[in-house]
């Protein structure tokens, strides 16, 4: 995978379940598949 991406999280969420692109920020934030999750 060639792609720089950012775990996302906020305030009060106790895992780590979103990431986004680095250019995109917080608003882009997408739910870690099941199977992505297998990559961390």
């Amino acid at each position: 995978f060639d792609q720089e991406v950012w775990l996302c999280w906020k305030y009060g969420e106790t895992e780590i379940k979103f990431w986004h692109e680095k250019d995109f920020g917080f608003m882009g934030r997408k739910p870690i598949e099941v199977s992505d999750e297998s990559l961390i």
